[in-house]
């Protein structure tokens, strides 16, 4: 439910952007809203408490945020204080991303390896995948010490396993059936 709300909120926040420029202003002020959030959790706990008054959460928004981002960001925060939809700001800040990233062809996924890749490597996984998908992607590198090598990749709710794991049950699959 959470989520269906945050992504409802996200999507009416870039849908006002009427132009791509502000639609770039509100995707850094998102980040750096999430980041805050995330770098102190006293403001979290606090713009989440729905015990405190509206009064009080827009006062701390226009204290912390006021002539810090744009206008209709700005709005919009005021706007979810007005209406108790703060527990929801860290996810609207998530979904945000993922919308701006959308909207710019952007792809995101998630590589997991047992150790940590060279520069050249991680170039040639970020190539392979450009090439594969025909978009600029976003790659999050992730160390997993349960593989015993290779990589596997998530890409939204798909997973490509190139790891040694999979070849291995692979070939024993082959061997069984030979």
């Amino acid at each position: 439910m959470s989520s269906t709300i945050a992504q409802r909120y996200a999507k009416a926040l870039f849908a006002a952007s009427v132009e791509p420029a502000q639609m770039e202003l509100i995707h850094r002020d998102l980040e750096l809203v999430g980041q805050l959030l995330k770098d102190s959790p006293v403001l979290a706990r606090f713009l989440e408490n729905p015990i405190i008054p509206t009064i009080k959460c827009r006062a701390v928004l226009s204290a912390v945020f006021h002539g810090k981002i744009d206008a209709l960001t700005y709005r919009f925060l005021l706007f979810l204080a007005t209406k108790k939809r703060l527990p929801y700001l860290k996810s609207i800040c998530i979904f945000g991303g993922c919308l701006y990233d959308e909207a710019r062809g952007i792809l995101k996924a998630q590589c997991l390896t047992a150790r940590a890749l060279t520069q050249d490597t991680t170039l040639l996984v970020t190539d392979y995948l450009k090439e594969r998908f025909k978009k600029d992607i976003k790659i999050q590198y992730t160390i997993d010490h349960r593989l015993l090598g290779g990589v596997k990749i998530r890409i939204g709710d798909t997973v490509y396993d190139y790891s040694l794991q999979a070849q291995l049950k692979e070939f024993q699959q082959a061997v069984m059936n030979a």
